[in-house]
């Protein structure tokens, strides 16, 4: 019984995957080979992986795969061996494993990016990513993904030992965690290079807190409440409107603005106020119209006159400041009454039916202009 397996060498940037090396596990012998275990031993042996397609009793003249795969943890030489347990004489066999960890050709720094919370439709302050070569590439492309954007002054390469730039800017437009990709393609061995990007996109909901619909009288107050709730951490200030209340009625909120803290949610009092019927007081149908009155008034003045004639002179002032409260009466009678018709005016009441109310929230800053509402329902009896 007999077999062969085959050393594998390779080179490799730290921490970048090598392509997988293959050897060959052939048994050579007249009898099955029994195989119990094939594992990697050695000094760097976590520098170095397996896979394969070997049965656990390979036939006489059958060979099967070892692949191997090599990811150095740091520079310089890397040593393993790939061992095979079986029944075999001399079991177990192996084969050395041999690499080189290498200093990339471009680093990344930092090598991923977090952005804070970003408002929906805002642009986050840049973030700066800086390409560094220890050799000369050519670059070909600079791309983010998602809702991440970049410029940058890295040109068509670098020289040994250059360097550039990369801001970077997250534009969320969804809400919630955003997660994408910086790729620089290049002439490297190890490219494409590339750094995990992240951030949260920020908004706001208003819902009703209690019941959406309230039914009132004419002349009665509706009473709501609705919830401001901040989403993915949303810290910023939103106004409030009401609209869509019924002819005679006013919809008021209270407060008209709330800042969001981020992380709790806020209530906010919407009172619908409704007009009732009110009436004027009518003046009594037997009560003497205004021409009548005066009329009244002034005939006493005649028979005033008759008994002044002849009264004697020091009755002269009485006479005289009695036919000036008769005047005097009738002109202020005039004037309170004169514009009365004898039958009373109803004001205007809210009409009644279902209304349907819009509550919304605004918050405008630069480029951002979020708006969201939420309904509520007035029954008017």
């Amino acid at each position: 019984m007999r077999h062969g397996l085959q050393s594998l060498n390779g080179t490799e940037p730290v921490r970048e995957l090598r392509a997988p090396l293959a050897t060959t596990l052939t048994n050579s012998g007249n009898l099955p080979l029994t195989i119990t275990s094939i594992e990697i031993t050695g000094a760097n042996s976590t520098d170095f992986g397996q896979t394969n397609n070997c049965p656990s009793s390979l036939p006489p003249n059958v060979s099967c795969k070892i692949s191997v795969t090599f990811t150095p943890l740091a520079t310089g030489n890397r040593s393993a061996v790939v061992s095979v347990t079986d029944n075999a004489p001399g079991s177990p066999q192996s084969a050395p494993l041999t690499g080189v960890g290498t200093s990339p050709s471009v680093t990344l720094s930092p090598a991923s990016l977090t952005f804070v919370p970003q408002v929906l439709g805002t642009t986050s302050p840049p973030q700066t990513v800086q390409v560094s070569a220890s050799y000369a590439i050519d670059i070909t492309s600079i791309e983010t993904s998602a809702q991440f954007g970049q410029t940058n002054n890295c040109g068509k390469g670098l020289l040994p030992g250059g360097k550039c730039q990369i801001p970077l800017t997250l534009t969320p437009t969804t809400l919630g965690p955003q997660n994408g990709t910086l790729t620089i393609n290049d002439s490297g061995a190890d490219s494409p290079q590339t750094a995990p990007l992240s951030g949260t996109g920020q908004d706001f909901s208003v819902t009703p807190s209690v019941s959406s619909t309230q039914t009132v009288a004419p002349g009665q107050v509706a009473n709501y409440t609705v919830a401001v709730d901040p989403l993915g951490g949303f810290n910023r200030t939103v106004t409030f409107s009401c609209s869509g209340a019924p002819a005679q009625s006013t919809c008021s909120i209270s407060p008209t603005s709330v800042t969001l803290n981020g992380a709790t949610s806020a209530p906010v009092a919407v009172t619908v106020t409704t007009a009732g019927a009110s009436a004027n007081l009518a003046h009594p149908s037997s009560f003497p119209a205004a021409g009548n009155r005066l009329a009244l008034a002034f005939s006493g003045l005649p028979g005033l006159v008759l008994l002044g004639w002849g009264a004697s002179k020091r009755h002269g002032r009485l006479f005289y400041g009695a036919i000036f409260s008769c005047v005097l009466f009738a002109l202020m009678t005039l004037s309170a009454c004169g514009g009365g018709n004898g039958m009373g005016s109803s004001g205007s009441a809210t009409p009644a039916g279902t209304y349907n109310l819009t509550v919304m929230g605004t918050f405008s800053s630069g480029s951002a202009n979020l708006v969201h509402s939420t309904k509520l329902t007035l029954v008017v009896q």
